[in-house]
């Protein structure tokens, strides 16, 4: 089966991008003014940041509603062989490696193609 491998690690990836990037939250302060608070929801680096700790501070998906994942999207190749990637998520494109060393990015939240190299 093409790119089962990457259908399966989209599986997760795809529904925690829902909304991918840096978003801003409005938080009260203590002394009641409104703060800013940035969360990044990028991966961009091979477990999650530079040190490799596979850790998300998104709280989108948790026990109560795990079980209620669905497929988002999926990304075919179009290549024979197995996928074993890694992908990166910054600023909403996933970029990620085809079985034939072609490197591409997509729209982390619809799945599109941005673009594919060669």
């Amino acid at each position: 089966m093409k790119a089962s491998a990457l259908r399966a690690a989209l599986l997760v990836l795809s529904v925690a991008a829902a909304a991918p990037g840096w978003t801003a939250q409005v938080t009260r302060t203590s002394s009641g003014s409104p703060a800013a608070v940035l969360e990044q929801r990028d991966w961009p680096a091979y477990g999650g940041a530079p040190e490799n700790s596979h850790y998300s501070s998104l709280a989108q998906i948790n026990r109560s509603n795990v079980k209620r994942l669905a497929v988002a999207w999926t990304f075919d190749t179009q290549e024979e062989g197995g996928l074993q990637s890694s992908p990166l998520i910054v600023g909403g494109v996933l970029y990620g490696i085809t079985p034939t060393q072609k490197i591409f990015a997509l729209d982390a939240t619809t799945g599109k193609l941005v673009w594919k190299f060669d």
